[in-house]
């Protein structure tokens, strides 16, 4: 596990993404990031500590970091989404009765707060009677706000017109 091997996740992610942005000439200030469960919890650290990434998707994982402010996060915005009965990551925080880890996770509205109270602009969308399978979420996406999870995403990022 990289936790226990002292892999820096946070380092490797900002190095990757400083030599990709030189090598391919890409503006920095349009680096996104989107992820579901651990990967959604990643995306929202990066946001927390470090100016790598404009904006993020996060879906169904919260900022599981015990902190009160983040000092990347000023001007920096995040789209999280969450199934109201996900059982693995709960929305409202705790040890998830489905999930493999048995760690308790922060919740949402935690989350929300330090954003916020950082400095970002914090979005939730929770999406009532769908749990933490991406499929669904995708699904009660596509019913609730009439578009794909990637036309949601791309128009969050600003890459298409709305």
């Amino acid at each position: 596990m990289p936790a226990r091997q002292g892999v820096d996740d946070v380092a490797y992610i900002s190095s990757a993404v400083s030599e990709l942005a030189r090598r391919y000439k890409i503006d920095p200030t349009r680096v996104y990031a989107l992820g579901h469960s651990n990967g959604a919890m990643m995306v929202q650290r990066m946001i927390c500590e470090t100016h790598v990434l404009s904006a993020g998707v996060a879906i169904s994982g919260p900022l599981n970091l015990e902190v009160e402010r983040c000092a990347g996060a000023q001007g920096r915005r995040v789209l999280a989404i969450h199934g109201a009965d996900d059982r693995n990551v709960p929305l409202a925080g705790g040890v998830g009765p489905a999930g493999l880890s048995r760690l308790a996770y922060r919740s949402e509205a935690q989350s929300s707060q330090t954003m916020i109270g950082s400095g970002a602009v914090y979005t939730l969308q929770v999406l009532p009677g769908v749990d933490h399978a991406l499929p669904h979420i995708a699904e009660a996406i596509h019913a609730s706000d009439g578009v794909t999870l990637a036309a949601k995403t791309a128009a969050f990022f600003g890459l298409t017109r709305r």
